[in-house]
């Protein structure tokens, strides 16, 4: 898997761009870096860019993912849009499951959408 990171300094959001195959219970290097950014940046706002990757979201992964947020974020003011070529029902469940344990954490297919998601929530620590 190949990771991009950028700040987008004018909508003060952390782009984290991949490509290649992703396994969400395996990947912890991403979200570790994710949160360093979020910190050197003073913001709250991060877009995980999906649509050229192949994710593997395993139920048992999905459930346990917020526990992992916990662990590395630890802040809960954190904002998270991830973005897909195509929603399914397992990355569904993920997002209901972040949702129902208190993180902000939201779906999409389309980037535009998540960026407006991302600018209309959060501001900074």
């Amino acid at each position: 898997m190949s990771t991009e990171f950028e700040y987008l300094e004018e909508k003060n959001i952390v782009l984290i761009r991949t490509s290649g195959s992703y396994e969400l219970e395996a990947e912890m290097e991403t979200l570790k870096k994710a949160a360093s950014k979020l910190r050197e940046h003073n913001c709250n706002r991060c877009i995980f860019d999906h649509r050229e990757t192949n994710v593997i979201a395993r139920i048992m992964s999905s459930f346990n993912r917020p526990a992992v947020y916990d662990d590395l974020w630890g802040d809960r003011s954190v904002y998270a849009a991830l973005v897909f070529r195509e929603l399914n029902e397992d990355l569904e469940f993920y997002e209901t499951v972040c949702r129902n344990r208190c993180w902000n954490v939201r779906i999409f297919n389309d980037y535009d959408a998540a960026i407006d998601w991302l600018s209309e929530s959060g501001n900074f620590f």
